[in-house]
């Protein structure tokens, strides 16, 4: 064997060892990327179950009784936190990746009469609604603050 072909074999010889090493690495950096992808996958559900729960929290903590109900709309508290809520939600926030649902606000009018009609009409189920409603503005207001 002359050493041009001796040459010639060592120089296939790196050539093969570099196309190795080569698969190899982008073998690691392939399983490194679903690493990172799993892991974000994971920190994204977990957020999602975190806010889950606070909305779940907001609807327990918010529904309020009848009489708490009819006190803040006779007492102006209602109409005071419907004035107060778009300050609130106008904070600088980065754009939510869930749209939150827009809360319509009330005249004070509109309190008083609602508050006229559950009096009157001392029906439990619509008093349930409310209280239901209630709860949603809540889950509303949470889901708000978190985006």
């Amino acid at each position: 064997m002359t050493s041009w072909e001796i040459a010639f074999f060592a120089a296939c010889a790196v050539i093969v060892v570099l196309c190795l090493v080569l698969v190899w690495v982008s073998i690691l950096a392939r399983e490194a990327q679903k690493a990172k992808d799993a892991e974000q996958a994971a920190q994204a559900a977990q957020a999602e179950a975190t806010a889950q729960r606070a909305m779940s929290q907001a609807q327990t903590d918010a529904a309020p009784t009848d009489e708490a109900l009819g006190a803040a709309l006779s007492n102006g508290t209602f109409m005071l936190l419907l004035v107060l809520l778009p300050f609130g939600l106008s904070a600088c926030a980065a754009r939510p990746t869930t749209p939150c649902p827009v809360l319509v606000t009330y005249s004070k009018t509109d309190d008083l009469a609602l508050k006229a009609e559950l009096d009157a009409a001392k029906t439990p189920v619509t008093h349930r609604y409310i209280r239901d409603y209630a709860g949603l503005r809540a889950q509303v207001r949470v889901c708000a603050k978190g985006s």
